[in-house]
């Protein structure tokens, strides 16, 4: 695959290229949506491949005109490309994978596809039932991934499912990060392409690359990718270009979208590029014109990058970061020397997260070569590498000095596993290493030398691939089936979760890491006390009385045939499909801990007991989710869709075995419909809803308090204020009344955004079109 390829064998290299993206494209329609193809379907197919094999032989074209000498090109490509459709094979799947982080992610992409698939753009916080609660993170400070899954959806024809959509864009974003990366080595090292294709082989198939994405669900860092190899370029370009302006658009542009899409990352993104940067300053004399440059730079990145920034100090009320460097050694040491032993598939966690073999190895030969060869910036990249050593590895002394001097702030929003963030980062560091290092020593490389050094990457980068298959050996064993996938999304089951909660300082008592229909989060407070005085859960399940509607009555005995710790509650219940049911449950024992479980095919319901809000980080006094408590909410919402009625598990699961039989709770079974409800909703996005007060009343909606929350009632402009709960309420006067509730941010903001969205969209242009100039832009002579 260098420069001795044949023509005939480029050309066959070429169109086999063109084969590949054609199969790749089928592969990922039939994978992600076999239904059947219709006229429309197919055309959409047509006219995305015709996109794909346009923009493919004008990057051939290109790279034709700047390396004329290299008919290769196509072959490395084709390796590249599907080496890593390889890697995230798994992907190609209407099947969902990994735990808790993973549906959050389903739930942020859902709500904000949904709220663009109803006209609503810019999206600025949560609304549609995936986020009933006004979710803002990671909206608000790292909106890369939700805007790239809009992005897919409009190009897919919005017809995908979530689950589907998710793995997509995961599909695309990979094939994102190994373009960005082999093209910038291919920069570093314009000679030797076939080795700039295994260096970024090496990279893409190391655990630091892969584990946070495969085991740790860290979906936001994953995205971030694509921005990381196109930030070492420039640092490296500026240090043999130190007056142009290329190198520091690279690092402005990349800086912005590590801001956009992790702002962990992002950090260290930026304490890598400032340090070569004040390196490049010290070794550089004078610095004239140096200030406008750097002026440039930064309002580059103000425009592009720092809306993120901007917009996470106008949270309101948001989670105090409690980490502090103090606890990351003791975890750095906990995971070491995990993170440099053998991968084992069956005992993978967070020391998933290493360098790898091949990595290492490679290190090793960079600071050898760049010790030999000493090309402009050797011993800033050199420097790099070793500086991450005590920020990963437990040096006695050092690495407990480092932490506890950080800035608490800092180790918060890096939280207390910084190896997550920084080997994926150190492994690219190593590769641009040796390849500067490469760069450098080439010429001196007989072609015996160059070839015994291309099989030893292409042993190293096999190696790795090979080593990866114990990460996707996890990833598969994390797999819900597409069925499982769709009823764990449906409406009927959705399970906010306690992440969008925890972003915030106070969120409300109410809040539970079980099932919350946001039908039943609406309450009617009274104006003077903040005490409730009407709500939608106690009118479809109240204590007593509503005869008509009440299905089915008792108390629970708690049932262990085989003496184990997993309980049958008797009697069941029987439920009719598309009918709402509310389940009250009363006089369960406070000190009773354990997991309460109402499952059958299309519902899920499971709830931590005595409290299942104990898991969310808030400053309640008392708890108020569902729970056991006196104070406790008590109604459990039942509804699932089939063709016919059920009669679901009813389960409690305790730490461990105490008797067969107990006593466990009295339930009360109620069928209600919408007239019940004090507080009818009639649409989320946004959110409307007719109200019935007996007297003046506050409406005490679902949405925690952001300020930007704007009110009309019957018609007119009221006010919107923060309930005791934390949650937006307004005022409503007795009797019938009609309630609008939309946010709208404060001007600068909205113009921030839209500066920030305009300038990657010239961004993009002007990328695309470099492109087609340098693509029918006749080759040069051979």
């Amino acid at each position: 695959m260098e420069a001795s390829d044949s023509p005939g064998l480029a050309a066959a290299l070429r169109w086999a290229g063109a084969a590949a993206l054609a199969l790749w494209l089928g592969l990922a329609r039939q994978a992600i949506d076999p239904g059947p193809l219709t006229a429309g379907g197919a055309l959409w197919l047509l006219a995305a491949l015709g996109c794909l094999e346009g923009s493919y032989f004008l990057a051939l074209r290109a790279a034709r005109r700047a390396w004329p000498a290299q008919p290769g090109e196509p072959g490395r490509w084709l390796l590249v490309g599907i080496a890593t459709v390889f890697l995230t094979l798994p992907f190609y799947t209407r099947d969902s994978f990994g735990a808790g982080d993973a549906y959050w992610y389903s739930l942020m992409l859902s709500d904000f596809v949904e709220q663009i698939r109803h006209g609503t753009f810019p999206v600025w916080i949560g609304q549609s039932r995936y986020a009933f609660n006004g979710a803002v993170v990671p909206l608000r400070v790292a909106p890369w991934l939700q805007h790239l899954t809009g992005l897919v959806d409009g190009l897919t024809a919005r017809r995908l499912a979530p689950t589907p959509l998710k793995n997509l864009v995961l599909c695309v974003n990979a094939l994102a990060v190994a373009a960005s990366a082999y093209l910038c080595l291919r920069r570093v090292l314009p000679a030797r392409p076939g080795m700039a294709a295994f260096l970024a082989l090496a990279w893409l198939a190391s655990p630091g690359f892969l584990a946070p994405s495969f085991v740790l669900d860290q979906y936001m860092m994953f995205s971030a990718m694509p921005f990381l190899p196109p930030l070492l370029l420039g640092c490296c370009e500026l240090w043999s270009r130190p007056a142009a302006w290329g190198p520091r658009v690279l690092i402005a542009v990349s800086l912005a979208g590590l801001w956009l899409a992790h702002t962990p990352m992002a950090l260290w993104g930026m304490l890598l590029a400032g340090g070569m940067y004040l390196g490049v300053m010290a070794a550089r004399r004078p610095l004239r014109g140096e200030p406008a440059r750097l002026l440039g730079m930064a309002a580059l990145f103000l425009v592009l990058g720092a809306w993120p920034i901007g917009s996470a100090f106008s949270i309101d009320q948001p989670v105090h970061l409690t980490a502090t460097g103090a606890e990351v050694p003791d975890q750095i040491r906990h995971d070491f020397p995990g993170d440099f032993l053998p991968l084992d598939e069956k005992h993978l966690g967070p020391g998933a997260c290493q360098l790898g073999y091949t990595l290492v190895a490679i290190g090793l030969a960079a600071l050898i070569l760049l010790r030999w060869r000493r090309p402009r910036g050797s011993g800033a990249f050199a420097l790099a590498m070793l500086v991450i050593v005590p920020l990963t590895l437990p040096v006695p002394g050092l690495t407990a000095w480092l932490w506890r001097a950080a800035p608490n702030w800092f180790v918060g929003v890096q939280n207390v596993w910084p190896m997550q963030r920084l080997f994926a980062l150190w492994g690219l560091v190593i590769v641009f290493s040796f390849a500067l290092a490469l760069g450098a020593a080439d010429i001196r490389l007989r072609r015996r030398g160059r070839a015994w050094m291309l099989g030893a990457l292409a042993v190293a980068a096999g190696w790795s691939l090979w080593e990866a298959e114990q990460l996707r050996y996890v990833l598969r064993s994390s797999m819900a089936d597409a069925g499982s996938a769709e009823v764990m999304l449906r409406p009927e089951n959705l399970i906010l979760t306690r992440y969008p909660y925890a972003a915030f300082a106070n969120p409300p008592g109410y809040a539970s890491h079980g099932y919350m229909d946001p039908l039943l989060e609406n309450r009617l407070l009274d104006p003077r006390t903040g005490e409730i005085v009407a709500a939608n859960a106690d009118a479809a399940a109240p204590p007593a009385g509503a005869a008509g509607r009440l299905v089915q009555s008792g108390t629970w005995t708690a049932v262990s045939t085989v003496h184990n710790r997993i309980y049958t509650l008797e009697p069941g219940i029987r439920l009719e499909p598309a009918r709402r049911y509310a389940l009250r449950i009363e006089g369960i024992p406070a000190d009773r801990s354990g997991v309460l479980q109402i499952l059958h095919d299309g519902l899920f319901r499971e709830y931590l007991l005595p409290d299942s809000g104990v898991a969310i980080h808030n400053n309640t006094s008392y708890p108020r989710a569902f729970g056991s408590f006196p104070t406790s909410e008590k109604v459990v919402p039942l509804l699932f869709h089939g063709p016919a009625p059920i009669e679901p598990v009813l389960q409690f699961v305790q730490p461990k075995y105490d008797s067969d039989r107990y006593v466990f709770a009295r339930f009360r079974l109620y069928t209600y419909g919408m007239n019940d409800l004090p507080v009818r909703v009639t649409s989320w996005i946004p959110y409307k809803a007719e109200v019935y007060a007996p007297h003046p009343a506050l409406l005490e909606t679902p949405r925690v308090w952001q300020r930007g929350w704007h009110a009309q009632v019957d018609g007119r402009e009221a006010p919107a204020a923060a309930s005791p709960e934390h949650l937006v309420a307004v005022p409503v006067p007795a009797g019938h009344s009609h309630v609008v509730l939309v946010f709208r941010p404060s001007w600068w903001l909205e113009g921030w955004y839209w500066l920030a969205l305009l300038g990657w969209v010239g961004v993009a242009l002007g990328a695309a079109g470099r492109l087609v100039r340098a693509g029918l832009a006749p080759p040069p002579p051979a």
